[in-house]
């Protein structure tokens, strides 16, 4: 970085990491794309080095799988080259909901627990772990490659955001589908350094990435948001929610992140995610408890 600068750097080693980023939580790319937000060389440094150092490789089709599996099972398409965003939230949210009958899925995850249980990591690692091991994740493709072609990675941040609302429980929300909108977020930070193929190589790793965390979570039912909102507190305003957000001290960092998130997706006039579902999960984030490893 002190040589070339972060956005050399950048562009020459994500493209390389990328396939790997579900490892440590999200967390390698989280810390790069924020430490590109805020123009903090240590901290895009410190990105960069987590995701080489927690790498945990998913399939892809420029993977170099020489699995069986990837060779002979799975029949690739070719994305559209164009897409709405509601064709690709609509492809992604059926296939998320295909995939929750897999048991073949289901197997590899438990199998994880015990596979890798002498390694001190938390379920979720150990679980992504077992996905990566078994064939790099192939298995996973054949639910990401019929998503239609990905226009910006901030479509991903908005479907994200309304995929953490639709799984709340009314005690509850998904702590790793929250780090899917703050990961999601922080790549879209840095993805314009990547030439487009990069780009759309970039979008199908965070896509199975996604998806494995939406298996390891236990496929959490998605419900339809307009039948759970908090009516009552959606009259609170975004300097309300901020209010209160900031004034609970014991609140972990990514509470921050998602409120923050949400209110600025809820003043773009490019979102594809409404005022009433941003406030919503600005508001869930910062009153619900946690669900952590779901299986």
């Amino acid at each position: 970085i002190n040589k070339n600068g972060s956005d050399v750097t950048i562009s020459t080693f994500l493209p390389l990491l990328h396939q790997g980023l579900a490892g440590a939580a999200f967390h390698g790319a989280i810390h790069l794309g924020y430490g590109y937000a805020a123009q903090v060389d240590e901290i895009i440094a410190e990105g960069l080095a987590y995701l080489h150092f927690c790498y945990v490789p998913l399939y892809t089709e420029n993977s170099n799988s020489t699995s069986s599996y990837s060779e002979n099972q799975i029949e690739k398409t070719n994305r559209s080259e164009s897409s709405t965003f509601e064709d690709y939230a609509a492809t992604f949210t059926s296939m998320l909901e295909t995939l929750q009958t897999d048991a073949d899925l289901y197997r590899q995850v438990e199998e994880g627990k015990t596979m890798f249980k002498d390694t001190g990591l938390s379920t979720f690692q150990r679980a992504i772990m077992a996905l990566s091991h078994n064939d790099n994740g192939a298995s996973l493709y054949k639910y990401t490659d019929p998503l239609p072609n990905c226009g910006d990675t901030m479509w991903i941040v908005d479907l994200m955001l309304q995929l953490y609302v639709r799984t709340c429980t009314e005690n509850s929300s998904d702590f790793f589908l929250l780090h899917g909108v703050t990961s999601s977020w922080a790549l879209a930070q840095v993805s314009h350094l990547l030439q487009l193929s990069q780009r759309s190589e970039l979008h199908r790793s965070l896509e199975n990435a996604l998806f494995a965390a939406y298996v390891v979570q236990g496929c959490p039912p998605i419900e339809n948001p307009l039948l759970s909102l908090q009516s009552k507190k959606l009259s609170w305003s975004w300097d309300d929610i901020v209010s209160n957000t900031l004034q609970n001290v014991q609140n972990d960092e990514h509470v921050f992140k998602l409120v923050e998130i949400a209110r600025e997706r809820a003043s773009s006039n490019e979102a594809h995610v409404s005022d009433e579902i941003c406030r919503e999960a600005a508001i869930r984030v910062g009153k619900l408890e946690f669900r952590f490893a779901g299986i």
